[in-house]
């Protein structure tokens, strides 16, 4: 019986220190943890850059993200060039900003078209200057079945979603 005593004593010292240990490792964990999320909201989050007059370029700024993020843009009071392939769309975006007291400059462009990306793009050089911020957002969806796209449009889709961000980053 003494045996069998001194087993199960031994088996309760090795149940506690394995509890023991897996709280002391718990707790490192934690404070681990809490120095990691302080440190990353020290120094990342905490930095917020000033937007102020800084030249912003958003594309498919006519609805959606796009007319969206120019608004949040402006309440940074940034300096918004507008694109967009919708000329009604996008100007009145632009008033939506003005209206609000930015500055918001609208322009059609046809970001698939590669001499319409360098035509717009040096009319805003010369009238608004050097764009500081790119937000490649213009994109199309085709909702219809991958079986059913056409030639002309997987390539108007791949010329939007995918070259464009290349034509608007060039110019």
């Amino acid at each position: 019986m003494s045996y069998f005593n001194a087993v199960a004593r031994g088996s309760m010292k090795t149940v506690r220190f394995c509890s023991t240990l897996r709280d002391i490792v718990l707790l490192f964990g934690k404070i681990l943890l809490t120095l990691l999320t302080s440190t990353f909201k020290e120094l990342i989050v905490k930095r917020k850059k000033s937007l102020k007059d800084e030249v912003v370029l958003v594309t498919g700024a006519g609805k959606g993200l796009g007319k969206e993020l120019a608004l949040k843009f402006a309440s940074e009071e940034a300096i918004l060039v507008l694109w967009d392939i919708d000329e009604v769309k996008v100007q009145n975006v632009a008033s939506d900003i003005r209206e609000l007291g930015g500055c918001a400059h609208a322009y059609v462009c046809d970001v698939s078209d590669i001499s319409k990306v360098h035509e717009v793009g040096a009319r805003v050089l010369e009238e608004v200057g050097e764009v500081s911020i790119v937000v490649n957002n213009a994109g199309i969806l085709q909702n219809v079945l991958f079986t059913d796209l056409d030639t002309n449009k997987i390539r108007k889709t791949l010329e939007v979603n995918l070259l464009s961000h290349f034509w608007v980053s060039k110019v």
